[in-house]
């Protein structure tokens, strides 16, 4: 749409928008109810984790980074629909701890993977050398 801002989610995906979107809002103009899940369905956290509004000209007034959705409101107009979407500040300090964590849990993965490896390797040794045994004591070598 000509004379409109846009929202280019960090996947490029672009919509109009309202002129005039916030930092912690943005509104798109669909022409039904239809059109919501999908729109909605882009604005994941990766999607805003960087994301751009342009202005009419096509050219970027705000770089934003680390969103979310927070809430998303659906208003049927007479002749089209206004969905608002409500974005909030992503807490950057939980999300290093939640990859911190993910982190942990590879490593611990990772060792008892390491573990079990080992004691299959540390019973072949052991067999080996019995048979080993058994045949220099039939003085079999």
């Amino acid at each position: 749409m000509e004379g409109k801002e846009k929202i280019v989610l960090n996947d490029g995906t672009e919509y109009p928008i309202e002129n005039g979107a916030s930092e912690n809002q943005a509104q798109v103009v669909v022409q039904s109810v239809d059109e919501f899940p999908g729109i909605f369905k882009k604005f994941t956290e990766p999607n805003l984790e960087s994301y751009q509004i342009q202005n009419a000209e096509g050219l970027t007034c705000a770089t934003r980074k680390n969103k979310y959705l927070a809430d998303a409101v659906v208003e049927e107009r007479e002749s089209d629909v206004l969905v608002t979407f409500h974005l909030a500040d992503v807490d950057m300090v939980q999300k290093q701890i939640d990859a911190l964590k993910s982190n942990v849990d590879a490593m611990e993965s990772n060792a008892a993977a390491f573990e079990a490896g080992q004691m299959s390797q540390n019973g072949a040794i052991v067999a080996l050398d019995k048979a080993v045994c058994e045949i220099e004591e039939r003085g079999g070598m």
